[in-house]
């Protein structure tokens, strides 16, 4: 009986410090808007050329004022009719692409913009389109330097070759982060993935500048040690950066790059030519370096016969430096593939390419 009592006693205790928690406790609601309909075209879009290589579309909503977040797509159209449309460019983080880069794929094509309404308390409407009204000129670019923007970019796969476009082959995904350049950046997500830069002009001397964020932050880059010969199944852990390139018959040179049993915080890097998609050093010359952390910047080079490699970070001093002489070929085509393993942790992200031709 008496224990009883005190087993009473202590759950009328507990049932008191409970209620006393409940009466301090703080609770938090979060009310949000109801959604309204989206809002109605008050005057219809309509796209035109603009200074530097651009187009613009102008539009007008009826947004009783809200903040416009419409979702703009730019198509690239083989006639005016756009029976035929290739996604060039995108929307993101609600913010409207008003305006689009030209580049030289663009050139013999109608482009579109489809506005999709939206305002911050909306879903977005149905598209309304708008078209140029004659295809894009060789006049109309401004720049011999490509460089895409990746908040904008379309990273869907996408494997055909066109002059002037890039070919996305596997999965990638858009990554945000004050440490990328201009915020955004494609994140590898499926092993073997590429994006590519196809460019079927004779092209002589050109550069490439890339940005890379591995997510192996201590020099190592690739989940585990691999080796580079393109036959080697799954210990074929290594990354090419490409110049000089051919991508759709595989053909032109690269920058190979690999995780080795030699060192567990460096990578081997070493010029490759690239035939008929099989790789061959062009020279016996290899460095060992722990050059590859957040961020690398590479810089791959061709003129007068001569590759070169220059590499850095932002995190220490490691850096990165080859050349060969090397058989000059017409190709001006470029692009980066990774053969690595993909798990968190283990991938990449490009925050910039930039393509220069001389």
């Amino acid at each position: 009986m008496w224990l009883a009592s005190i087993s009473h006693e202590r759950q009328k205790e507990d049932c008191n410090n409970t209620n006393r928690r409940l009466k301090n406790a703080t609770i938090h609601n979060a009310v949000e808007p109801a959604y309204v309909d989206p809002p109605t075209i008050a005057s219809a879009p309509t796209v035109s050329a603009v200074e530097g290589g651009k187009l613009s579309v102008a539009y007008a909503l009826k947004l009783n004022g809200r903040e416009d977040q419409s979702l703009i797509s730019w198509y690239q159209c083989v006639d005016a009719a756009c029976a035929t449309r290739r996604k060039t460019a995108v929307s993101r983080n609600d913010v409207p692409l008003r305006q689009y880069t030209l580049t030289a794929g663009d050139v013999g094509k109608y482009i579109e913009a489809a506005i999709e309404p939206k305002t911050n308390i909306s879903e977005p409407g149905p598209a309304v389109m708008a078209i140029t009204a004659r295809p894009v000129t060789a006049e109309a670019l401004t720049a011999k330097m490509l460089s895409p923007e990746f908040r904008n970019f379309v990273e869907t796969e996408n494997a055909t070759y066109a002059s002037g476009m890039w070919t996305v082959l596997g999965a990638w995904t858009v990554s945000t982060g004050e440490n990328l350049v201009h915020g955004y950046g494609l994140r590898v997500s499926s092993q073997g993935s590429a994006l590519l830069y196809q460019n079927d002009a004779k092209t002589d001397a050109m550069q490439v500048k890339v940005v890379l964020t591995p997510e192996k932050t201590q020099g190592q880059g690739f989940g585990i040690a691999g080796v580079p010969d393109d036959s080697a199944g799954e210990r074929n852990q290594k990354a090419d950066i490409y110049i000089k390139y051919d991508p759709q018959t595989k053909n032109g040179y690269s920058l190979r790059f690999w995780r080795t049993i030699q060192s567990a915080e460096k990578c081997m890097f070493q010029l490759y030519q690239v035939v008929d998609g099989v790789g061959h050093p062009v020279s016996d010359e290899q460095q060992l370096t722990g050059v590859f952390k957040p961020n690398t910047t590479i810089i791959l080079a061709y003129a007068n016969g001569v590759l070169t490699a220059k590499g850095s970070n932002t995190k220490d001093a490691a850096t990165l430096s080859l050349s060969a002489k090397v058989t000059p070929n017409p190709f001006g085509g470029t692009g980066v593939k990774w053969t690595g393993s993909v798990p968190f942790g283990n991938s990449v992200v490009v925050s910039l390419f930039k393509i220069t031709y001389y």
